[in-house]
């Protein structure tokens, strides 16, 4: 074997190291190597931008007027429900940006109530609502959060004060502007040197938006342009395989003729997200789900507050979309194809880790091409809004592996990064990089738009602690 290696240091605004590696393993094979190496906590690339916040010097100046209220807070990204006024007590709902910690955006509701909110209002009460679902209610004192801001109190003062209730109030802010909620994502999927096609790649955007259309019941869409791709190197291995009756039927074995199309609907979807308990999670959606497959999906989440479990149970009946049509809108013909719907459906099992951010996550249950078996996840959320997701899944049937045989096995890596911060007009976009096996067939999950789980993150008890210093910082 022969070894050169490079190490450099990069600009100081990085300071990380790159190791470059390349050598000569057994005379006929080269391999080469690149690590960059840096701590995902210390990424700056937050999706919410901060924004010069008004002094609400001198506090409780002037009267209180809501319609002024809800501008204000819209103005600076917040989107309320009509304010509510009982006495000394505030009540709104608020609807939860994924690109900031659910505590920092309980700080500038507070500093627009400090600001605007006139002399009498102690506490204000906020509904969070998280992509459709309703969290714990939160009773917010006033007074100990302007004394923090003036330095003197603490985040820790505020938390003393704090009522979270059992229950919710039922209150929704106001729909929001549509195209205003695009979710933008730069989506890169690779695969590492697999024996029979080599290293795969594809680099695609995406631009995602739920928008409610009646309380509960929301209309989604999300489009897909692909940049580039070299999936092509997949139609003379899997593809053909499965069309010989070898690895029949395909479920993302032709996944090349999908990513041929320049733009592309990946998903277009009704769907019904309720509370109908506390900590109890429910959605249904119907329509085009995913980019490949379109049909209904259900799914149910228990999620106690306060505790470090969560149960939940996802069922759904899907079709293989068309790829051959126009946007891939179109069904594949059972009769033609011999193929009909599917029926796939996981019971999934989460433990949070105490005194971290990680989370453990089992589903086991049965996959697209109806072998059956589970799936094993750590994941990791950091307070930067880095998200880090490494999975196992194992099934009673084999498929072929980076190495050019057959396993059951099956993993990957995922890692996102928001970008908000570094681009001037997209804010909360993404940067989400799958490093995983392409075009395989066997322990492949539906991927749902539920997903209640991640749904409900801002609303736990964990983030709310975890994160509850930026309440003030």
């Amino acid at each position: 074997v022969l070894l050169l290696m490079y190490k450099s240091r990069i600009g100081k605004w990085l300071n990380k190291s790159i190791n470059a590696n390349i050598g000569v393993v057994g005379g006929d094979k080269i391999l080469g190597r690149i690590t960059w190496r840096g701590l995902l906590q210390n990424w700056s690339g937050r999706g919410l931008k901060d924004r010069e916040h008004r002094v609400s010097y001198p506090y409780r100046s002037g009267r209180y007027e809501p319609a002024r209220l809800v501008q204000s807070a819209q103005d600076d990204g917040l989107k309320l429900s009509p304010p509510k006024l009982d006495g000394s007590n505030l009540s709104t709902a608020l609807k939860l940006n994924p690109a900031s910690s659910t505590p920092a955006q309980y700080k500038r509701l507070l500093e627009q109530v400090s600001w605007i909110g006139g002399h009498n209002i102690e506490t204000i009460q906020v509904q969070p609502v998280s992509a459709g679902l309703l969290g714990r209610p939160i009773y917010l004192p006033r007074q100990d959060f302007e004394n923090a801001a003036q330095l003197k109190g603490s985040p820790e003062e505020i938390w003393r004060n704090t009522e979270i209730a059992a229950e919710s109030i039922g209150e929704r802010p106001i729909f929001s502007n549509f195209f205003r909620d695009i979710k933008w994502r730069w989506e890169q999927d690779i695969s590492l040197a697999e024996e029979d096609a080599g290293t795969l790649y594809r680099s695609s955007i995406t631009k995602e938006v739920e928008s409610p259309i009646f309380r509960s019941v929301f209309f989604g869409v999300k489009v897909r342009t692909n940049i580039a791709n070299n999936l092509e190197q997949l139609d003379n291995a899997r593809f053909i395989k499965a069309l010989s009756g070898q690895n029949n039927p395909p479920v993302r074995a032709d996944v090349s003729r999908f990513a041929r199309q320049v733009v592309g609907f990946d998903r277009l979807y009704a769907a019904y997200l309720g509370t109908p308990y506390p900590d109890v999670y429910s959605g249904v959606a119907a329509g085009y789900l995913e980019e490949i497959y379109a049909g209904i999906a259900g799914e149910v989440l228990y999620r106690p507050y306060g505790k470090t479990y969560a149960l939940g149970l996802e069922v759904a009946r899907a079709q293989r979309r068309d790829p051959g049509t126009l946007f891939d809108l179109g069904l594949e013909s059972e009769r033609l194809t011999g193929r009909g719907a599917v029926t796939t459906g996981h019971l999934n099992l989460y433990y949070e880790i105490p005194e971290s951010d990680l989370t453990l996550e089992g589903k086991f249950g049965r996959y697209l091409a109806g072998d059956w078996g589970g799936t094993l996840a750590l994941s990791n959320h950091f307070a930067n809004g880095v998200r880090l997701r490494a999975f196992l899944t194992a099934t009673d049937e084999n498929d072929i592996d980076v190495f050019g045989g057959e396993s059951n096995l099956y993993g990957g890596l995922q890692l996102t990064l928001p970008i908000g911060s570094y681009l001037p007009f997209v804010e909360g976009a993404e940067l989400k990089t799958n490093f995983r096996p392409i075009g395989r067939d066997r322990g492949q999950n539906l991927q749902s738009p539920l997903n209640l789980y991640n749904r409900s993150t801002p609303l736990s008890h964990r983030h709310l602690i975890r994160n509850w210093a930026e309440i003030v910082d």
